[in-house]
């Protein structure tokens, strides 16, 4: 209804009883515009805020042995695709391991540690976030600045305990959510032989992305040799593996185990196995004070290469090649 509808042109006695119904009509007109309108658009709600919690990730947390007592929570984030209202470059960092389950360590020769993996594994990723937000990317983080991770695990099958793969489930739908395009998981190795040393990294050879797992996996692995390598320190190359190599089946934060009860949604992840913490050379170079710097920059550079080559611009991508 019109607010003035009712403008009266009478100016007798009764024209404050007129302008007094006029202005109740158009307060009724007002209310019924208001109800009658197109309802605003409604944004997707934001990402949870950060909350305590366990983690998972590539070493022992990864097994079995690693299941805990159930978390009184609510459900685990849900695995909406949300990469197609939520466009840009978009990745996902995961530092393996927490203070609950460190992972490997650095041990001098009295036993005492000198680095533990899940301390360098969050230093490395809040070096590598800040580098890639120069490069245009949005950086999630799996694990806050203090170390605790941000979502928190749920007992999904109802056995009363949280599992490794529940662990990872909550990454996952929380990766999922975010809309990232990549995940890349960082961690450093260990094993009983202390002669083993280098980089590694894996990737899920299977399910619909496993041409753009292998593409980050080696540009990954290639750039993170060479920075290490033009920092003076001669790395050694372990190649790009597999993730199918576990007694439970493929690693769970790569998204593609089947024991998950929601898949990744990613297009390209990969797990970096940086270097043995059990291998007295690798060991020293992480004592650089600059290493952790350098690692961050080869990351950085594999993750943008892989973009490039994924991703390129349009005019790029459009122009003819050029003739022999």
């Amino acid at each position: 209804m019109h607010p003035h509808a009712h403008r009266s042109t009478c100016y007798d006695g009764a024209a404050m009883g007129l302008r007094a119904a006029a202005a109740l009509c158009c307060l009724l007109g007002v209310a019924l515009s208001m109800a009658c309108s197109p309802a605003t658009p409604v944004t997707a709600p934001p990402v949870p805020p950060p909350a305590p919690g366990e983690a998972e990730g590539h070493g022992e947390e990864d097994g079995p042995a690693a299941a805990g007592p159930a978390q009184a929570d609510g459900p685990a984030q849900g695995t909406t695709d949300l990469a197609v209202v939520l466009p840009g470059k978009r990745i996902c960092l995961d530092p393996g391991h927490d203070a609950n389950s460190p992972g490997a360590a650095a041990r001098d020769a009295s036993g005492r540690v000198i680095f533990d993996e899940h301390v360098l594994t969050l230093e490395v990723a809040y070096r590598l976030k800040p580098l890639l937000e120069a490069e245009g990317f949005s950086v999630c983080v799996t694990r806050t600045p203090d170390g605790s991770p941000v979502v928190r695990p749920r007992d999904e099958n109802g056995n009363g305990r949280v599992e490794g793969w529940e662990r990872a489930q909550a990454k996952i739908d929380y990766i999922n959510a975010f809309g990232a395009h990549v995940l890349v998981s960082i961690h450093f190795n260990g094993i009983s032989d202390p002669s083993v040393r280098g980089t590694e990294v894996y990737y899920s050879d299977t399910g619909p992305h496993e041409a753009g797992n292998r593409s980050l996996a080696s540009n990954l692995l290639e750039s993170l040799v060479a920075a290490i390598r033009s920092a003076g320190y001669q790395v050694a190359d372990r190649g790009i593996r597999s993730d199918n190599y576990k007694p439970y089946g493929r690693l769970w934060i790569l998204g593609h185990n089947d024991q998950l009860a929601r898949k990744a949604l990613w297009e390209a992840g990969a797990l970096v196995e940086v270097l043995f913490l059990t291998n007295p050379d690798d060991v020293g170079f992480l004592q650089r004070p600059d290493a952790l710097d350098v690692i961050a920059r080869g990351l950085r550079e594999g993750i943008v290469r892989y973009w490039s080559a994924a991703h390129p611009p349009p005019d790029q991508a459009r122009r003819p090649a050029s003739p022999p």
